[in-house]
């Protein structure tokens, strides 16, 4: 059997107890995780537990507030030289998140983690694997990773479960990003065009 590799799956979401024979039954059938994060301190409490692949994030709806923001993105910024992977992190603008989480306080923070990632990978050649999620947000997103120049690295930059527009996703692929496939964009038709609108090997 081809092993198979699961690039963005919540290892944290797994209760504790259960996560060590969880990733044996997975060995066993040949299949390998990349583990997504929700905050840098989520991170740092299971790094180098498990042999897994550990992706570092901040993701929009853990915001807090600024303090805490300030926190977690100096210790993201710490915990950048363990992996190359990134995730999960992005915007969500959806009406039910804004009232949660401050569009501006996602928007400053996206941006500095963007910022962190491009300085980091000029200055010590260690490119990264990016993890986005882009909720009703693929035209901020892009502005942002444009304006920090990301696309121009060797990072790869991945739109997590996007639901953009056609023109949002095409200004994406123009740019070298990558698209995140899972079962249900199969489902859709829109999915299903947007999945032939990008080249076989992004």
């Amino acid at each position: 059997m081809k092993q198979l590799i699961d690039t963005h799956f919540h290892l944290d979401f797994i209760e504790e107890k259960k996560r060590q024979s969880f990733i044996s039954a997975i060995a066993n059938e040949q299949i390998d995780i990349i583990a997504q994060t929700l905050l840098p301190t989520q991170y740092q409490l299971i790094y180098k537990q498990y042999p897994v692949a550990l992706s570092l994030g901040c993701h929009p709806w853990h915001i807090q507030d600024r303090q805490q923001m300030m926190y977690e993105l100096q210790l993201f910024e710490q915990l950048l030289p363990t992996t190359h992977y990134i995730g999960e992190i992005g915007l969500d603008f959806a009406p039910s998140r804004l009232e949660q989480v401050d569009q501006g306080l996602q928007v400053e923070t996206f941006t500095r983690i963007i910022h962190l990632l491009r300085c980091y990978e000029q200055h010590y050649q260690h490119p990264f694997i990016v993890s986005i999620h882009s909720v009703r947000s693929a035209t901020q997103v892009i502005d942002i990773l444009e304006a920090q120049a990301l696309y121009q690295g060797n990072s790869q930059v991945i739109l997590h479960y996007f639901n953009g527009t056609s023109d949002e996703l095409t200004r994406h692929i123009r740019n070298g990003g990558w698209l995140s496939v899972h079962p249900k964009m199969l489902q859709t038709k829109k999915g299903r065009a947007y999945i032939q609108q990008v080249p076989l090997q992004r």
